[in-house]
């Protein structure tokens, strides 16, 4: 039972989200099918090809279209983040030097202060991302 316009609100948003996602869907049935076929079998895309007998390039577009709308609500530092830890983490394993990702950052982003809280947010999606993928925290993130 809803008992405050808060929680109101919060359902009717989650509701909308619900609903875009069925919309962006069903517009394709082309997107449909690839995720019907997947469901039952995992398959990468020359088998999806021989399977579905769908052109190489409409499937290949259709499935970049359902990973960006996978990814669609990340924050706009993800990128750069993901990248700067790559870096930390090759220096790390590669020379021995241990460099935090924000300090990277820091030499890349002048106003790296401005800039603090969408590094944060960057920095808490690719830990969900990761946790949700490998069921364990990302060891550079610490």
């Amino acid at each position: 039972m809803i008992t405050s316009k808060n929680e109101a609100k919060m359902m009717s948003t989650k509701v909308e989200n619900i609903n875009q996602k069925i919309q962006f869907l069903t517009k394709s049935g082309i997107r449909l099918h690839i995720l019907n076929i997947l469901s039952k079998n995992p398959q990468n895309i020359k088998e999806l090809v021989n399977t579905t007998q769908i052109t190489y390039s409409t499937l290949s577009s259709n499935l970049h279209k359902l990973q960006q709308e996978k990814y669609k609500d990340q924050p706009t530092l993800v990128i750069v983040y993901m990248w700067c830890s790559v870096i930390a983490v090759l220096k790390k394993e590669i020379l021995g030097q241990f460099i935090s990702t924000t300090d990277i950052m820091q030499i890349l982003i002048t106003n790296l202060d401005d800039n603090m809280e969408e590094i944060k947010k960057a920095k808490e999606y690719i830990k969900k991302v990761y946790k949700e993928t490998y069921k364990e925290e990302p060891y550079w993130t610490k």
